[in-house]
């Protein structure tokens, strides 16, 4: 994955990684929502990764009250 930058915000618990790639926002977008696709490229060739659940959608909402 060509990063380019990661910015992490310890108060909201996120990362958030810039990247570039030389495909179409399609293509990428269709990666990232297959988890066998994305367990072929993510992680070093040694170590796969493996995805048992994964949610494109956006996250729960917490109440701080």
């Amino acid at each position: 994955m060509p990063v380019t930058g990661v910015t992490t915000d310890t108060e909201t618990r996120t990362v958030t990684i810039t990247a570039e790639f030389a495909a179409p926002v399609e293509r990428v977008w269709q990666l990232y929502a297959d988890p066998r696709q994305l367990e072929q490229v993510f992680g070093p060739p040694t170590y796969p990764a493996t995805f048992v659940e994964l949610s494109c959608g956006p996250g729960p909402r917490r109440s701080t009250t």
